[in-house]
């Protein structure tokens, strides 16, 4: 489920919604990600987040529904993934937001054998 969903129902308020683009270390495609900045009491997070399966990675949740349902019906699969990475907020947001990409476009070329295409 979306993290719009849950996270405020554990007290984090969201902040800051954008997209990030999400460059793969190893050269495939970029693609689009969620960013919001996530805050409770003092803490503060930058989240980044998308969705996986079936050979493509999106950012928006109902296109990852068109998607399930498409593919279900012409591969027989809805299997997939929400992938998201989350870091501190310590000195700054664009410090935060460059470490969060960066880890991110390591781990993307790694999640295929765990989230098939």
């Amino acid at each position: 489920h979306s993290p719009l969903n849950s996270l405020p129902g554990s007290g984090w308020q969201l902040d800051d919604p954008s997209t990030v683009e999400i460059k793969p270390a190893d050269g495939s495609p970029a693609f689009e990600a969620n960013r919001y900045v996530i805050r409770n009491g003092s803490q503060a997070q930058l989240l980044i987040y998308w969705y996986q399966g079936r050979g493509r990675a999106v950012a928006s949740e109902y296109w990852d529904k068109v998607y399930t349902v498409l593919d279900s019906i012409r591969l027989r699969r809805s299997d997939g993934a929400m992938v998201r990475a989350l870091v501190p907020v310590g000195r700054s947001e664009a410090e935060a937001m460059e470490t969060a990409a960066r880890f991110a476009g390591q781990v993307a070329p790694h999640l295929p054998p765990y989230v098939p295409e």
